[in-house]
C-alpha cells in the first residue's frame, strides 16, 4: 500500500473514481489517496460527492486493506460541505464497534451512538454497510443482516441532505463500491422486551458448595467465606421472610459472586450515564466502552433485574468440625451496601447501615458443629423500616431507616445506587479471650503499640500474660521482643497501652518500604489463647510550617491521582500491577479519590511504596441547602470512622481527607448561622478523627483553601473554635477548564493563596481526561462542552489519530507540573496530578498500556529534576536563547547534591545530535531548588524544518542524575521563506498611502498588503473595501476591530484574545503549506512575552455563502449549558472573504513572533504567497461550502 499525499491543488476539485463508485467526487482535508482499477484507498481525508442525496439506503463495500495497523474504516452521509456531515464507521482494534456521529462546527456536533460488534474486524477482510435513511431516523446495518445494529433518531437540530462521503479515518479505509438506493423505509423495529425481576430456576444453582471446616488446630484462624453464595432478589412489593430460616427451600436461589455488587462496580467517569437520549454503552460518559461492557454482561448474567431490585437475601452453608467447644467465632463482612441484617441458623445476629464500615458480627452464640446456615439480608433502600422491625432489628439504634436516609447514605461516587456484598467476608475463629484490635504510633526509634481485648464477662477474673515480638516482615528477623510486657487479670487488661524500648529499625519510606509486624500473645496458666499480628511501619508524616515532614526530612508530594480501584476493588493482581507501573513512572503518592481505599490496595502500598491521602466517602457533603438529617450523619460518623480503624496502622496512609468538593464555605458565605451549622459538622468529624489517629494531618475538604476564604475563617471558624483541618488543597484545570500552564510559570499557583503555617497542595491537578479504549477525548466532554477543542481543535473527534490529543494532554501535563516545581518551593508542598487512570489503555485489567502523558509526567515527576521554561515551541537555526534552567533537588535519600555539569543536547528524530554544550552546576542543598542561565544554541543548519529534542542532563561524579527532553521545532530562515522563494519581494505591496491609495486601480495594483496600525487605515476604510469590491486582493494583517466597521454583514465582532493554541479549520489550504495544525501553537516572540499564536478572533457571519475560515481559536473553558455554547469561546483569527469580484484575507495571528518562530514567518510568508498568486476569485477551490468553479 502506497498511499500519496494530495497537494492542495487536487483537494476541493471534482474527481473521476473507478465505475464501482459511480458520481463526481470532491477531495477534502489532507488526504492520502490510492486508487486501484475498481477501489480507492484513502487516509486522513475523505471523499464527498458532488450530487447530494435524500432518503434511502446508501450501501458500501469496504474493509481496512493490508497492511493496515487495524480496522477503523470510515465513510459517511448527508455531508453539507466541508466541516457537517454524518460518519459512520466499523472499528476494530481495541474498539471494536460501529459507530455514529454528526460533525459539525459551533457546538453543532452529536455523538449519536456505537453498537458493540461480537466479532473482530480483520483487516483485509470486506464488508457491507448499508445506511438507511428515513427523515431524521437513521439505521446502519452490517453485512446483509435484517436488524439494524443501529437505530437512531437524530432529531436534535439533525438534518435530511447531504451528499454520499468516502473515508474521513486517519487509518486507510477502501472502498470497492458505492450505491444508492431511494426509496428504502426504516425498519420498523419491535420494542425491546422489559426486564423482569424473576430468576431462572436453579441457574448456575450447581456452581454453588457449601464450605466445611475439616479441623480447626490453631488458637486463631481465619477463614475466608469468599466465592459463590447462594442469591435470591425480592420482589418489589413482597418479602422473602423464609430466607432467614434454616429450612429455606433454596431449589430457585441461584449463586453470585462474592465479593461484588449486584449492581455494575463503576465509579466517577466509568459509570456516569451523561447522552441520556441513547442507551447502553452509548448512554456513558464515554471513557471506557470495554469496563462499561464487561460490568453489563457480569451483572445481567445474574439472570434478575438489577436495576430494580431494591433488596436481596444471600445464603451460605457453613459446615464446622465437631471440636470446637471455647471457640469463639466472629463473622466479619468487610462492607455491605448499603445496609444489612444477618440471621444464623435462623436467629438474628447482628446489622450494619452504611456502604463502607466494617460488619462485626459475634457468631459464637449462634454457630454450632456440623451445618450451619448464614442468612443476609442487603437493603439497597429500604422504605419506612425502623428498627421494631425484626428484619432489620439493630440497624441503627432508636432510628428509623426511611428511604430518604439509606437513598442518600453515602456511596463515595460509585454509580448505579450500588449494591451487595462487595467487600471480602471472613470467619474468625479464636478462644474464650482474644485481641480485638491492635494500633500501632510509630516514631522512628520506638513505637506506643494499644491492644484491646475482647474479654467476655465471666472470666474476667483469670490472671493473663501479655507478650510480643516485632520482626521484620519480609526477613523475619526479631527486631525486638518482650514475654511478659504485662501480667494482670484479663478485666484489668482489657485495654493496654506499651512503648517499645528505643530500637534501630529500617524505616518505611516509599523508596525504602520496610514492613514490621508486632505479634501479640495473650497466655493464661501457660497455655496460649490468642496470636494477633499487625502489619506496620516505622515512619513518621507530620507538618511544620507550610511543610510536610517524612522520617524527619522536609517531603514533596509527587504523584498523580486517581487509580482503578474504584473499578477493581478487591482485584489484588490489578492493584499489585497497577501500583508498579505507577511507581515505575515516579508516582509516590496518590489519593484514593471516587471510591474508598481498600484492603487488597492498602497492602499493596505498603508493600511497594506509596504515600496514600484517604479520601472520605461523602462527596459534596452539604455543598447546597441544609445539612442532611442527624441520622444520616450519624452513620456518615460510624461509617467514616470505621475505616479510620481498619486502616490507621498502614504506613502508606499519610494523610485523611475528610471529604471531596463540599464548598458549603463558599455557598452559604453570607449566611452566617449556615456557615457555622456546617463547620460544625465537619469539625466533629474532623476531631473524631484526630482522636482516632492523632498521628496524621487532615485535610479538611479537597478543594478548600483557607485564604480563599479567609473571611469565612475569621468570622465563623476561627471565634467559634472549629477545626478547618491542617492543610490546604487547591483545585486547579490548567489547560482544561481553567488558562494554561503558562499562567503557573511565575509563582501563581501558590502565590496570594498559600498560609505560612499550613502546607499548600492540590490533589486535582487536572489536564484532561483521555478514553481507556484508543486515547481520544472523552466523549462527554468532546460533545456535550468542546473542552478539547480549546487543545486540538477537531482533531479531537474519533476518525482523527489519537496522538494529537495524547501528545498534546503529555505537553500540557508535563508543562504545568514542571511549571509548579520550578517556582513554589517556598510556597507550596505538593501537587498531585489529575486524572490518572484516564492516561493508560485497558486501565482495569491486569495489563494496563500507558499513554503519552504516562511517559510524560515520569519525566516532570523525577526526584530530582532539571527544568526549563522554553517560552515557545519553534525556532530559527543559528539562534541563541538564553534560559534559566531550574534545579530541583527532591532526592529519594534526602541527600544533597554536589556541584556537577549540565549537558544540553539538540537531538534529531534519528539521535543525531546537532547542537550541544555545558554549564557547570553549583552544590545543592536538599529540598531546594537553584536556578542557572544558560545558553541554547540552534543547529546551525538542518533540512527544511526538523522536530528535534532538546535533552538536558545533570551530570556528578560521572554518573547521569537526571534526564529530560523538551519536543521543539527548529527551521532555517530559508525554509521559512519558501513560498516567496523567485518572486518579487511583497514589499512594493505593502502599506497604505491614503494619497495614492485611496484610489487605486485592482488594475495596476492587484494586491495590498495591510496592517491595521498603518497610517491612515482607520480613516479610509470605505476605500479599502470598495479596491476588493472592484478586484483587488487584499490582506488585511491586525485589522482587529477595524473589520467589523469595514464589513459589518459579515463580521459580527472581534475580540482580544490570549490566543495559545490556533487549530487548521482548513488544513488543506495552501496558507498552510508545510505547516501541521500542531504547529500554531505557542509561538516564540522573544522569551519575554505570552508565547501566543494569535492575539484575537472575529466573529463572523457563518451563513454567508463566499466567506471561508482558515483557523480557528477556541479558549478554555468549564462546562456548558448547551454544546451550542461553545461560540462564546470560539473565534475566527484567519480567514478570507470574496467581496465583489475581489477578495481579503484577515490574520489576527501574532504579528511579533514573525521575526524570531519559524512557523509564524512561514505562515505570513504563505499569506504574502497566496495573496499574490490566488488569481482570478471565480476559479478559487478554498470555500466555505467546498464549491467548485473552473
Amino acid at each position: 500500500m502506497n498511499l500519496s499525499d494530495a497537494s492542495p491543488s487536487q483537494t476541493q476539485r471534482e474527481h473521476d473514481l473507478p465505475r464501482s463508485l459511480p458520481g463526481r467526487w470532491i477531495l477534502c482535508d489532507r488526504a492520502r489517496v490510492e486508487s486501484t482499477e475498481d477501489s480507492v484507498i484513502i487516509a486522513g481525508g475523505f471523499f464527498r460527492q458532488t450530487e447530494t442525496h435524500g432518503d434511502g439506503e446508501l450501501r458500501f463495500i469496504l474493509r481496512a486493506p493490508e497492511g493496515a495497523a487495524e480496522v477503523q474504516a470510515w465513510v459517511g452521509f448527508r455531508c453539507r460541505d466541508r466541516h457537517s456531515r454524518y460518519t459512520v464507521a466499523l472499528r476494530g482494534g481495541n474498539n471494536n464497534h460501529l459507530h455514529l456521529a454528526r460533525l459539525a462546527p459551533d457546538g453543532g456536533a452529536r455523538f449519536l451512538g456505537i453498537a458493540p460488534l461480537d466479532f473482530a474486524p480483520v483487516v483485509g477482510k470486506w464488508y457491507e454497510l448499508r445506511v438507511v435513511l428515513d427523515g431524521l431516523r437513521i439505521q446502519v446495518y452490517l453485512d446483509g443482516e435484517e436488524s439494524p445494529r443501529l437505530d437512531v433518531v437524530d432529531d436534535d437540530k439533525g438534518w435530511t441532505c447531504g451528499s454520499a462521503v468516502l473515508g474521513g479515518g486517519y487509518l486507510p479505509t477502501e472502498i470497492t463500491h458505492f450505491s444508492i438506493k431511494p426509496g428504502v423505509k426504516a425498519r420498523a423495529m419491535a420494542a425491546a422486551p422489559k426486564a423482569t425481576n424473576r430468576l431462572t430456576p436453579g441457574f448456575r444453582h450447581a456452581d454453588y458448595h457449601p464450605l466445611t471446616v475439616s479441623s480447626l488446630h490453631s488458637v486463631r484462624e481465619e477463614i475466608s467465606l469468599d466465592g459463590y453464595w447462594l442469591f435470591r432478589p425480592v420482589k418489589p412489593g413482597s418479602s422473602l421472610e423464609e430466607a432467614r430460616a434454616v429450612s429455606c427451600d433454596e431449589t430457585n436461589w441461584h449463586t453470585i459472586d462474592v465479593p461484588n455488587l449486584w449492581t455494575p462496580f463503576l465509579s466517577w467517569l466509568h459509570g456516569e450515564t451523561t447522552f441520556h437520549e441513547l442507551e447502553g454503552v452509548s448512554s456513558s460518559k464515554g471513557i471506557n466502552d470495554k469496563v462499561w461492557l464487561e460490568e453489563m454482561a457480569r451483572v445481567e448474567g445474574y439472570g434478575f433485574d438489577w436495576k430494580t431490585t431494591q433488596e436481596a437475601w444471600y445464603r451460605h452453608h457453613l459446615v464446622l468440625p465437631e471440636d470446637i467447644a471455647g471457640r469463639r467465632f466472629e463473622l466479619r463482612f468487610g462492607a455491605v451496601a448499603k445496609s444489612c441484617a444477618v440471621w444464623i441458623n435462623g436467629c438474628f445476629a447482628g446489622s450494619h447501615v452504611g456502604m463502607f464500615g466494617e460488619v462485626r458480627i459475634d457468631a459464637s452464640t449462634h454457630l454450632h458443629a456440623g451445618e450451619n446456615v448464614i442468612a443476609v439480608q442487603v437493603l439497597r433502600n429500604p422504605e419506612n423500616l425502623s428498627v421494631k422491625d425484626d428484619r432489620i432489628v439493630g440497624i441503627a439504634e432508636s432510628v428509623e431507616v426511611t428511604v430518604d436516609m439509606t437513598s442518600s447514605l453515602p456511596k463515595d461516587i460509585i454509580c448505579h445506587d450500588p449494591a451487595g456484598i462487595w467487600q471480602p467476608v471472613t470467619l474468625i475463629v479464636t478462644r474464650d479471650i482474644k485481641v480485638s484490635e491492635v494500633f500501632v504510633q510509630p516514631a522512628l526509634d520506638t513505637a506506643r503499640i494499644a491492644v484491646s481485648l475482647d474479654v467476655p464477662e465471666e472470666i474476667a477474673t483469670g490472671l493473663l500474660r501479655v507478650s510480643y515480638a516485632v520482626r521484620h516482615l519480609e526477613t523475619g528477623d526479631i527486631l525486638i521482643m518482650d514475654d511478659s510486657v504485662a501480667e494482670a487479670s484479663a478485666a484489668e487488661l482489657a485495654t493496654l497501652e506499651f512503648d517499645l524500648p528505643t530500637v534501630s529499625p529500617l524505616h518505611w519510606h516509599p523508596d525504602a518500604p520496610h514492613l514490621y509486624e508486632v505479634e501479640i500473645q495473650l497466655h493464661r496458666d501457660g497455655e496460649m489463647l490468642d496470636h494477633h499480628t499487625t502489619t506496620f511501619g516505622f515512619r513518621t508524616f507530620e507538618t511544620r510550617g507550610n511543610r510536610f515532614y517524612l522520617n524527619g526530612q522536609p517531603y514533596w508530594l509527587r504523584g498523580a491521582n486517581h487509580f482503578p480501584h474504584g473499578l477493581r476493588p478487591n482485584d489484588r493482581e490489578v492493584a499489585r500491577n497497577f501500583i508498579a507501573l505507577a511507581r515505575e513512572g515516579n508516582i509516590r503518592t496518590t489519593r484514593f479519590h471516587v471510591a474508598p481505599l481498600t484492603k487488597a490496595w492498602a497492602e499493596e502500598a505498603d508493600r511497594q511504596g506509596l504515600l496514600v491521602s484517604f479520601e472520605g466517602i461523602w462527596p459534596w457533603l452539604m455543598l447546597n441547602g441544609a445539612p442532611p438529617s442527624p441520622a444520616l450523619l450519624d452513620a456518615w460518623y460510624d461509617d467514616f470512622s470505621s475505616l479510620v480503624r481498619k486502616y490507621r496502622n498502614h504506613p502508606s496512609l499519610i494523610l485523611w481527607t475528610i471529604n471531596n468538593e463540599m464548598k458549603f464555605y463558599l455557598f452559604d458565605k453570607t449566611d452566617k448561622a449556615m456557615l457555622r451549622r456546617k463547620w460544625e459538622i465537619v469539625t466533629r468529624m474532623i476531631q473524631t478523627v484526630r482522636q482516632l489517629d492523632p498521628s496524621r494531618p487532615i485535610v479538611a475538604d479537597s478543594g478548600y483553601v483557607r485564604r480563599q476564604y479567609q473571611e469565612g475563617y475569621d468570622t465563623v471558624v476561627r471565634p467559634g473554635g472549629f477545626d478547618d483541618g491542617d492543610v490546604d488543597d487547591v483545585h486547579q484545570y490548567y489547560s482544561w477548564y481553567h488558562p494554561s500552564y503558562t499562567t503557573a510559570c511565575h509563582g501563581e499557583f501558590a502565590e496570594g493563596i498559600a498560609s505560612p503555617d499550613r502546607p499548600f497542595i492540590s490533589q486535582e491537578l487536572s489536564s484532561g481526561y483521555a478514553r481507556n479504549d484508543d486515547g481520544l477525548p472523552v466523549r462527554f466532554y468532546l460533545y456535550k462542552h468542546g473542552t478539547p477543542l480549546a487543545l486540538i481543535g477537531d482533531l479531537a473527534y474519533e476518525h482523527n489519530d489519537p496522538a494529537h490529543f495524547l501528545n498534546r494532554l503529555a505537553f500540557t501535563t508535563k508543562e504545568t507540573i514542571e511549571a509548579i516545581r520550578r517556582t513554589n518551593r517556598d510556597l507550596a508542598a505538593g501537587a498531585l496530578n489529575f486524572s490518572y487512570l484516564t492516561w493508560f489503555k485497558d486501565v482495569h485489567t491486569t495489563s494496563p498500556a500507558p499513554w503519552a502523558p504516562y511517559h510524560a509526567l515520569k519525566l516532570a515527576l523525577q526526584p530530582v529534576l532539571v527544568s526549563v521554561e522554553l517560552a515557545g515551541l519553534h525556532f530559527f537555526c543559528g539562534d541563541t536563547l538564553r534560559r534559566t534552567v531550574v534545579l530541583i533537588n527532591d532526592a529519594a535519600d534526602a541527600s544533597d547534591l554536589a556541584a556537577g555539569t549540565l549537558i544540553w543536547e539538540i537531538v534529531d528524530p534519528s539521535g543525531r545530535v546537532l547542537s550541544t554544550g555545558t554549564q557547570a552546576t553549583p552544590r545543592m542543598d536538599y529540598y531546594s531548588n537553584t536556578r542557572i542561565p544558560v545558553d541554547f544554541v540552534m543547529p546551525r543548519s538542518v533540512e527544511g524544518r526538523c522536530e528535534a529534542d532538546l535533552r538536558l542532563r545533570l551530570v556528578i561524579d560521572g554518573r547521569t542524575v537526571t534526564e529530560n527532553r523538551y519536543g521543539i521545532l527548529v527551521a532555517t530562515r530559508q525554509w521559512a521563506a519558501l513560498s516567496l522563494a523567485g518572486r518579487k519581494s511583497p514589499a512594493d505591496h505593502m502599506g497604505w498611502t491614503p494619497h495614492r491609495d485611496s484610489t487605486v486601480s485592482p488594475g495596476a495594483t492587484p494586491y495590498l498588503i495591510v496592517r491595521g496600525d498603518d497610517e491612515g487605515v482607520a480613516q479610509h476604510l470605505p476605500a479599502l473595501r470598495s479596491y476588493v469590491e472592484r478586484g483587488g486582493r487584499l490582506l488585511f494583517l491586525n485589522a482587529g476591530k477595524l473589520l467589523p466597521i469595514m464589513l459589518p454583514g459579515i463580521v459580527k465582532s472581534y475580540r482580544k484574545v490570549r490566543g495559545e493554541i490556533v487549530h487548521a479549520f482548513l488544513p488543506e489550504s495552501p496558507v498552510f503549506d508545510g505547516i501541521e495544525s500542531r504547529d500554531l501553537a505557542w509561538f516564540y516572540s522573544d522569551g519575554s512575552t505570552p508565547a501566543l499564536a494569535c492575539e484575537g478572533v472575529f466573529r463572523l457571519d457563518r451563513d454567508h455563502p463566499r466567506t471561508t475560515i482558515l483557523a480557528q481559536f477556541c479558549d478554555y473553558h468549564n462546562y456548558l449549558n448547551n454544546p451550542e455554547d461553545i461560540m462564546e469561546y470560539t473565534g475566527t483569527p484567519l480567514w478570507e472573504c470574496q467581496l465583489g469580484s475581489g477578495l481579503i484575507v484577515a490574520s489576527e495571528m501574532n504579528p511579533a513572533a514573525v521575526a524570531n518562530d519559524p512557523i509564524a514567518a512561514r505562515l505570513e510568508a504563505n499569506l504574502f504567497a497566496y495573496i499574490a498568486d490566488v488569481g482570478n476569485v471565480e476559479q478559487r477551490h478554498t470555500t466555505q461550502e467546498g464549491t467548485v468553479t473552473t
